[in-house]
């Protein structure tokens, strides 16, 4: 990580230090189009030609693209996305909730959980479909104009009536007025917020906190 020390002071607790690397305008891992590492397969798996966990291992490991990496939501693209759809349609229905479901995506990446999430609806539920509002909310501009053109490709219409919005910002600075039936989904995201370090036990006489040192 040295290439994010010049966006750090001389000494940095490590919850600065982690929001520095992931999130600096010039530097940070999110916000440079060039350190993105998330990656697609190029061919969903078919998990029904799978005899077991190996077959699984094996395809993953053939098609697994090169200097990239996968979220679950990629790797099981489009049954992960439609799980989430499917719970939601369930609990919507079962607690006798008016017809419209909102839904904001934190962290929405390349867009894959979204599709996979309309596309469910558009298949086998089209009378929820048409009033389903998606937000996705992203940090990155390179990934939210991905997410973007894959959106408007699979789901254009829904895209021109401004139900599927877009909204490149960070997650704390979002405001919006929300609606009863707003579900929110976070997936990959604890994992990239900024934390601090504190050590405690017998070796320590007082909590010490981390520190990094640029």
């Amino acid at each position: 990580v040295s290439h994010f020390t010049l966006a750090l002071k001389r000494k940095e607790i490590l919850r600065d230090y982690i929001k520095a690397a992931l999130y600096n305008p010039q530097l940070g891992y999110f916000t440079n189009p060039q350190n993105i590492q998330l990656g697609q397969l190029a061919v969903p798996i078919r998990f029904s030609n799978l005899l077991g966990y190996s077959d699984y291992t094996q395809e993953l490991a053939q098609n697994y693209p090169k200097h990239k990496f996968l979220t679950p939501s990629e790797i099981f693209r489009p049954y992960y996305g439609m799980t989430m759809a499917r719970y939601i349609q369930s609990t919507h229905k079962s607690k006798g909730r008016e017809a419209n479901i909102n839904v904001v995506e934190i962290g929405s990446g390349l867009g894959g959980q979204a599709d996979a999430f309309l596309t469910y609806f558009q298949q086998f539920a089209p009378d929820m479909y048409a009033n389903v509002t998606y937000t996705l909310l992203e940090i990155s501009p390179a990934l939210i104009a991905q997410s973007k053109n894959l959106l408007q490709q699979n789901h254009k219409e829904k895209c021109n009536r401004g139900e599927i919005k877009f909204v490149n910002q960070d997650a704390f600075a979002f405001d919006k007025k929300m609606c009863a039936n707003t579900y929110f989904m976070m997936f990959e995201i604890l994992d990239n917020m900024p934390h601090d370090c504190v050590k405690f036990g017998p070796q320590c006489e007082d909590a010490e906190e981390m520190w990094m040192l640029s």
